[in-house]
């Protein structure tokens, strides 16, 4: 991703069609940046396919970039995994200047998955801005879960209502 890219929103790769899908949907595509964890090389990814899948995302759907981050999850990721990905993920938003990250995880009509989704964005954002010096604490970050609540279901009828591809 170049230095002098104008980005107002990170979007994190969840994989699947939840993030094609985010992609359809970004009110301003030309402004987002497409965030991903690289595969540890205990979990049995592709690295290059990954990024091939995910340049070619970019390109698409015309985002202003691709930001591939170190590492966060293992092979069985555990629930703090998860919070350090989104932590990451917040970080790298913050460093690039965003004003929005876009996290389009799922946990469907499971209740105890979807109250430990909205705790996790809760502290999180109340973490940010506990940590964040300063005059850079008036830069807030919204932290978006447009298909929290979505079933598997759900996300299929959406994706064939914006025909999404089911591929890139």
């Amino acid at each position: 991703m170049p230095d002098d890219t104008q980005a107002s929103a990170l979007l994190i790769d969840v994989g699947g069609m939840a993030t094609t899908i985010a992609c359809l949907t970004l009110d301003e595509p030309e402004e987002t940046i497409l965030w991903a964890a690289a595969p540890a090389p205990s979990s049995g990814t592709d690295a290059g396919r990954m990024t091939a899948r995910l340049k070619r995302m970019v390109e698409s759907f015309g985002l202003a970039g691709l930001l591939i981050a170190e590492p966060v999850l293992g092979p069985d990721p555990t629930p703090l995994d998860h919070s350090l990905l989104l932590l990451s993920a917040a970080r790298d938003a913050l460093s690039a200047r965003c004003r929005t990250l876009i996290w389009p995880a799922i946990a469907g009509d499971d209740m105890e998955k979807l109250s430990r989704a909205n705790d996790r964005v809760r502290m999180l954002s109340g973490l940010i801005v506990a940590e964040t010096p300063g005059a850079a604490r008036n830069r807030r970050l919204r932290i978006e879960t447009p298909f929290l609540d979505f079933t598997d279901e759900r996300l299929r009828e959406l994706a064939e209502d914006l025909r999404a591809p089911a591929v890139l």
